[in-house]
């Protein structure tokens, strides 16, 4: 009968041993990841902020480039218009010449 308590004892405490080397494990292994570069957390909040409003700056430069080439397109659809306007001009000019250049030879 005392060998058999013996025997649970030494399985309880090994299964105390267990559980304490198993939490430890587990605290020491939850930071194995987390590596310390030296910074601290206010520099890098403040690179945060900086990331943070150059992306809003590169924002606002696209929302200028989209705008600069809509006003760009409608540019080109003016001087496009305007050339075909041009060109029936210089073809009624031609005309209004070789008129005047008939009656001159008549």
């Amino acid at each position: 009968m005392l060998s058999k308590i013996k025997k649970y004892k030494y399985i309880i405490i090994g299964g105390i041993i267990i559980v304490v080397l198993y939490v430890l494990c587990s605290l020491w292994s939850d930071r194995k990841d987390l590596y310390d570069n030296g910074e601290p957390t206010d520099a890098i909040r403040n690179e945060l902020d900086r990331a943070e409003g150059a992306k809003q700056d590169i924002a606002g430069t696209a929302s200028n480039i989209e705008g600069t080439s809509t006003k760009l397109e409608n540019a080109i659809n003016t001087a496009t218009d305007a050339s075909s306007n041009f060109e029936s001009i210089i073809d009624e000019c031609q005309s209004i010449i070789d008129a005047v250049r008939k009656q001159s030879t008549d």
